[in-house]
This record gives structure tokens, sequence and C-alpha cells, in this order.
């Protein structure tokens, strides 16, 4: 795998520590909804971290940020006389059920905290969520100038300002600055220099994310300052996932030409190169090597994203995460984990 000096694609934030869990956090507290999003809570016994499933002796409160998911604008869902089911309609929020959009769930607290031990100096963050990661690095006493955070929604600024940022002394709060923006209008306008880039933007670790997360990358290389970073949330998963897909889809011997490029343009270019007459008798670890050469390399022409051009209106974190793993047998174990008291 190829490394440049700003930014390392094997660098993983899957990592467990739990460490991660003793970290005091400022979160909001349950709310009615908002413009579709809204605060949940809920009482969990368990879950699974990084494909391996804890049992804990003692309960534990989960905190969601969730919203309301918005019908698919590429598939139309139509009625038995073939009209078109109004966006309102009950059926369109039982077929589009509100998801998790942020939470502090043990696995998005321990890859936030693989990031809040590395990031120092003048840190750019691509997503406020709750507020999760600086507060991490500030408890870490982590070497930190300043903090500039970018996030695109009114909502989450609201709720997450309530819950932790109004909470913090005047010095802390200096170091924090809020751009109310899209990420990518930002990095086209701003003559700011980072030491410290972190990137989350995307709902989920699919690999269908990755041409328009390299792309991501490659323009905000500009803003780094020399010896700066930038970091990737999910990124060596989802490379992982990619080259795990293409060994199952190699092994059942499935016609990926078959498979619509509006659906999967990464798959679609895996496609292509796998019909040339000299690539159909190479051995599958050489599958797989190209795999994740392509899904370091393929990029989207722009970042204009539009995600329901590559996800099926049901495709969610959840999902998509547990189907990649169970199906392509990823990280999956036979027993649960006891956690300690």
């Amino acid at each position: 795998m190829k490394t440049d000096n700003f930014f390392n694609p094997q660098w993983r934030d899957d990592i467990y520590n739990d460490a991660a869990r003793k970290i005091p956090l400022a979160l909001p507290p349950r709310s009615e909804s908002n413009d579709g999003i809204w605060v949940a809570k809920q009482v969990i016994r368990g879950e699974s971290v990084f494909g391996e499933y804890h049992n804990y002796k003692k309960s534990r409160i989960l905190t969601a940020i969730v919203k309301k998911v918005k019908a698919n604008p590429f598939i139309k869902i139509t009625n038995e006389d073939g009209s078109v089911v109004p966006e309102d309609s009950p059926i369109m929020e039982f077929l589009n059920p509100p998801k998790a959009w942020m939470t502090d769930s043990t696995e998005e607290l321990m890859s936030m905290y693989a990031v809040a031990e590395k990031v120092h100096g003048r840190v750019l963050i691509g997503g406020l969520g709750m507020g999760v990661l600086p507060q991490m690095a500030l408890y870490l006493d982590r070497p930190v100038d300043s903090f500039t955070i970018v996030e695109n929604s009114p909502e989450i600024i609201d709720i997450t300002s309530r819950a932790w940022l109004n909470g913090l002394d005047e010095q802390t709060r200096a170091k924090i600055e809020i751009v109310e923006q899209s990420f990518e209008d930002y990095i086209k306008t701003t003559d700011k220099k980072f030491d410290s880039i972190y990137l989350d933007l995307w709902e989920d670790s699919d690999p269908r994310f990755l041409p328009y997360i390299n792309l991501l990358v490659e323009q905000v290389k500009p803003l780094c300052n020399e010896g700066g970073q930038i970091y990737v949330w999910a990124y060596a998963l989802a490379i992982d996932s990619f080259a795990n897909l293409i060994n199952y889809l190699e092994r059942e011997d499935i016609d990926i030409k078959k498979i619509p490029a509006r659906i999967d343009p990464l798959l679609t270019r895996y496609g292509e190169w796998r019909a040339l007459e000299e690539n159909s008798t190479l051995s599958m670890a050489e599958y797989e090597e190209k795999a994740r050469e392509l899904a370091m390399a393929e990029k989207l022409e722009t970042l204009e994203y539009d995600r329901g051009r590559y996800f099926t209106t049901h495709a969610q974190s959840t999902f998509d995460r547990q189907f990649i793993r169970q199906i392509l047998s990823l990280s999956v174990r036979d027993s649960a984990v006891q956690e300690p008291e």
C-alpha cells in the first residue's frame, strides 16, 4: 500500500482500547424531534465492538442522535394501481424507518479515541457529531492550539452546543470554532492551514463511499501544514470490506459486470479490470490485492456526492456493516466476551 506524507491508508481506528470508555463526556439529553432530528436514549446490556459481542455485567445508556430517513429520490415506490406513494405516507415511514446518525456506542468511542491520541496543533474536523473527538482530545491534554469544526446541520450544532460547548470555561471555549457550512464548500474557500485533519462526513463504513473519500482526501491535502496528517474514519475497515467482498464474489463466481454502475462505481471499475482476458486466471490473493489497490485509487470526478445514487433505500450503517461481516465471515466470534465490572 502506498503511503504519502499527509495520509496513511494503513492507519486503523478499529482498535479495541478500554480507555475510551472511561473518558467522561457531556452528551445531549433525550429530546423531541426538531426538523426530523432528535436525541434518543436506550439502556443496553451488551453490544458488538469491531465484530466481537460484549456482554456487560452492568448495563449502560446508549445515546444516539436519530434522524428521519427520506425516501431515495432515485427509487419510486408505487401502489397496485401504479401511482407513486407520497413522501408523507405511513407506508414510506415504515419502509424508511428512522436511523441512528451519531451514537456513543463503544465502537464509536474507540474509533474517536484512536484519533484523539494523535491530533495536535491546529485541528480541522469535518463533522461535529456530539463533540466526542474534541472532548477526548481535551481530556487527554493533547497539545492542541485550536479546533475548527465544520458542520452543515444547524440542528446538530444546537444539540451539541447546549450539551457541551456552552458548559466550557472561557479559555477552552476560545480554542473552538464552529463553522456552519458544508465541508466541501469550506475547503474551497478557507485560507487556513492545519496540523491535524479528521474526516467523518459519511454515514457508515460501506466501501461504496471510498471514491468520494479518496477525492476528499486529495482536496484537503493543500490545507495541511508541513508534517500535517489526515485521519479518516473507518477507512481501513472499508478497504478490508471491499477486499473481502471481492473474495466472496470470486469464490461464488458472480458476474460483476451485471452490477449497475450507479449502485457501486468502485465495483464497476473492478469488473472492468476483471473482464480483461489476462486477469481471468489469477490467484485469490492477486484479486484481493487489486481490489485494495482500486479501493484506494478510485475517485469521483467531483465532490457533489449524492448518497441516493450509490445506495439502496434500505442501506443503513448497522445493516451494511453486519451484512459485510457476517455474510463474508469477517471478524465473527463464536462466543461472547464477558465484560468486567
